[in-house]
């Protein structure tokens, strides 16, 4: 039998011991989420909605800032450095639903979800170009994955993507059919897992491979084929999300080509598929193999504008029951005519 001395000193460590307990990380009770965004627009606006194309925007930085800093004169014929800037606004209905666990049912835990993409892109060599994107988050609307009847509106920042792209085959105008890029890219962990919009604070990375055809002088094709690495593994409902296989095509009708109508210059259609399954167990579950289709109307001519929808095609990850999307920005040659 303990003495009073004893358990007076054991109910003073009592409090001490709890808060312990309470702080302690638990095994299995971590909240683990993912980014459900599958809208990740390009940095440049020679794209299609999604769908990279094989162009890179232009520039002459490095040779222009190691000329400065040796102190060479600028060379003779112009260097201009292409700078495009643009707004993304998506909405999605439905993007993230989980399969049935146990005695819970199927349901929409991300039933809306709206978001701006602030992108920014420039050339820093002839072929190679950088470029950054911003998502932010205006509106998550949907429930708490582990507490399904408490209902959650979110807003805030999403993870934040750079990427770089270099155009390996230039297609020329009116000459080449093929044209060749290889885009690498981070998306950093500066969202909220628990709002599904970041991979539980883990760096992902990648590349895509761009090839694309011009079979006529109205029309382009692209394929995108990519990978992603995720380190680790994570399991929301069911649902697996690790390194990805990222498959992608795109097409395009250049308007003003196709009818001869030179007054719409500029203006295009395009139609694009995009898809993604685990590198390991691929098809697997059909919730891990999203498939979305969509197509926009789009004008490019230092001026960008885009309008468009799409939707998913299976009951999958980021494949929303619909979405809706547009864009507005601008391209600039800047140091175009002097040296």
């Amino acid at each position: 039998m303990r003495s009073p001395g004893e358990c007076l000193a054991l109910a003073r460590l009592a409090p001490i011991a709890l808060l312990v307990v309470v702080l302690l990380p638990r095994p299995g009770l971590a909240f683990e989420g993912f980014d459900t965004q599958a809208f990740k627009p390009p940095t440049d606006p020679d794209g299609y909605v999604i769908v990279e194309g094989s162009r890179a925007l232009e520039g002459h930085i490095i040779d222009r800032l190691f000329r400065f800093l040796v102190g060479i004169p600028p060379p003779d014929e112009p260097q201009p450095i292409e700078v495009h800037a643009s707004a993304y606004f998506n909405y999605a209905r439905n993007p993230l639903t989980t399969s049935e666990r146990g005695d819970r049912p199927t349901r929409e835990i991300v039933e809306d979800l709206s978001q701006l993409d602030l992108v920014v892109g420039i050339g820093v060599l002839p072929r190679v170009q950088v470029g950054v994107v911003l998502p932010i988050v205006l509106n998550r609307d949907g429930f708490d994955f582990e507490d399904p009847s408490s209902e959650i509106r979110e807003h805030g920042i999403g993870s934040l993507r750079v990427d770089m792209k270099v155009e390996v085959v230039r297609v020329r105008e009116e000459e080449d059919v093929f044209g060749l890029a290889v885009k690498g890219f981070v998306q950093t962990p500066t969202g909220r897992e628990r709002d599904f919009a970041d991979n539980d604070h883990r760096v992902t990375g990648g590349f895509v491979l761009v090839p694309e055809l011009r079979p006529a002088k109205f029309l382009r094709v692209a394929l995108n084929i990519g990978y992603e690495y995720f380190d680790g593994q994570i399991e929301v409902g069911g649902t697996r999300v690790d390194d990805k296989v990222l498959l992608a095509l795109g097409i395009g009708l250049d308007l003003a080509k196709l009818t001869g109508v030179t007054a719409i210059e500029g203006l295009e259609v395009v139609a694009e598929v995009t898809h993604f399954t685990r590198l390991c167990n691929p098809y697997d579950r059909e919730e891990e193999s999203p498939v979305e289709l969509g197509g926009a109307i789009r004008f490019n001519r230092g001026l960008f504008l885009l309008v468009g929808g799409s939707a998913g095609l299976n009951e999958a990850i980021g494949a929303p029951d619909g979405r809706v999307f547009a864009a507005v920005g601008f391209t600039s040659r800047l140091f175009e005519g002097r040296p």
